[in-house]
């Protein structure tokens, strides 16, 4: 079996080979990297408290997940089972015409 083609990093250097990821640098990365981890042992339900949760690991004061809606034309929020705060009010996103509408078609 032969080794994975190395990849060429941002600074134009001879990386890990391809599939092999480097060790997050900085705590954001950290944090990011240890969401993802465990997020796919998680229950859809429990998705937005674990972000939340690593939003001041973040440097965020907190943080919201949108799921497109069918015909993909707004963003709505994902809250989880208990839904807003009584003093809550989270809008929809337009897809076509807000900043993660736009994010959301080009990724």
């Amino acid at each position: 079996m032969t080794d994975p083609a190395p990849r060429i990093g941002p600074d134009n250097t001879l990386g890990q080979p391809a599939g092999v990821v480097d060790e997050p640098r900085n705590r954001s990365e950290r944090a990011t990297d240890d969401l993802l981890t465990r997020a796919h042992l998680l229950a859809g339900h429990q998705l937005p408290e674990a972000v939340r949760g690593y939003a001041s690991q973040l440097q965020a004061s907190d943080a919201t997940i949108y799921l497109a809606d069918l015909q993909q034309n707004v963003l709505v929020p994902f809250l989880g089972p208990d839904g807003p705060d009584l003093n809550e009010t989270l809008p929809q996103l337009a897809v076509d015409t807000t900043l993660a509408g736009r994010a959301y078609q080009l990724v």
